[in-house]
């Protein structure tokens, strides 16, 4: 089923990480961890403030419609995520959007979409089995790189059609190299007003209540459509978030500041997914990895 979300995005000094990470289970801490005790005390200050953290907040609260003053002091004063219900009920998309809908809306106008193998970008990618091209004459095959999706334009109509092509039982147990194309909307920088005006209408170009809490209006707004093929790998975002999700559902997993010491940052250097046709009329597409050049590294966890 396809998920189909506006991201609204304000700049502020905060940071918060996304995603998910395997943490050290309280039951196997050593030297009474389990009980955080005092700060001054502890043998690791960030791994105390991750304890104090889980323990003042010990769920998302879903809330309705907030007003500006609470959604400021409860949640970004705060750094709390919520989830918020009743925000945009009233918006035409929530009974109009649809992929057949979106399809005839745009007509023949382009828009970007990025398409990987594993429903996988910006991600760090071990290169074993992969045909890695754009090395130098002298220049080693790296062990891991950082891949970025491949970028294409095609109509909104070409990519529901892409999105809906049933994928073979065959591609679960092939190499990621030689899986069926996943497709996914999910442009950044402001998509939703530079490629989908035509759509704006539907939904809106902010949410008023978090404008108002952030003291003015968001920086981008971007328009998302995937399905359950799609994720985004761990990373800090360096704006306050408010999703929208006008249909399907969107999974988040994530933890506070303080965490951000355990995401083991590895640098990498930066390629990008291509799909080639393999030599003669027969041949099948495969995805390479092609390398950035020049040369640019990336530290991703």
């Amino acid at each position: 089923r396809e998920n189909l979300f506006p991201k609204y995005k304000w700049t502020t000094s905060r940071r918060t990480v996304h995603r998910s990470v395997h943490l050290r289970d309280p039951d196997g801490m050593s030297d009474g961890e389990a009980e955080n005790g005092e700060a001054a005390n502890a043998h690791d200050l960030f791994a105390w403030l991750s304890r104090e953290v889980r323990e003042l907040v010990s769920h998302v609260p879903r809330i309705h419609s907030p007003s500006p003053i609470g959604f400021l002091r409860e949640h970004v004063a705060s750094n709390r995520p919520a989830v918020i219900t009743g925000a945009f009920d009233d918006w035409p998309a929530m009974e109009r959007w649809s992929l057949d809908y979106l399809a005839d809306a745009m007509g023949d106008a382009k828009i970007s979409v990025n398409v990987t193998p594993d429903g996988r970008g910006d991600a760090l990618l071990s290169t074993d089995g992969w045909t890695v091209s754009g090395l130098g004459d002298d220049e080693m095959r790296p062990v891991e790189v950082f891949v970025q999706p491949e970028e294409r334009l095609m109509t909104l109509r070409e990519f529901a059609t892409t999105l809906q092509t049933p994928t073979a039982d065959t591609d679960a147990h092939a190499h990621a190299s030689r899986r069926s194309a996943v497709p996914y909307v999910s442009r950044q920088c402001g998509s939703l007003l530079e490629e989908f005006p035509s759509l704006v209408d539907d939904c809106a170009d902010e949410i008023p209540f978090a404008s108002e809490a952030l003291g003015k209006p968001p920086d981008a707004v971007n328009l998302w459509i995937g399905d359950e093929r799609s994720q985004t790998t761990f990373h800090r975002d360096h704006y306050e978030n408010v999703y929208c999700v006008v249909r399907g559902k969107k999974v988040f997993h994530l933890l506070p500041p303080c965490d951000g010491r355990v995401l083991g940052f590895r640098r990498a250097p930066a390629a990008r997914f291509e799909q080639q046709r393999e030599d003669g009329e027969d041949g099948e597409n495969r995805f390479v990895l092609a390398l950035e050049r020049p040369r640019r590294e990336v530290a991703w966890s």
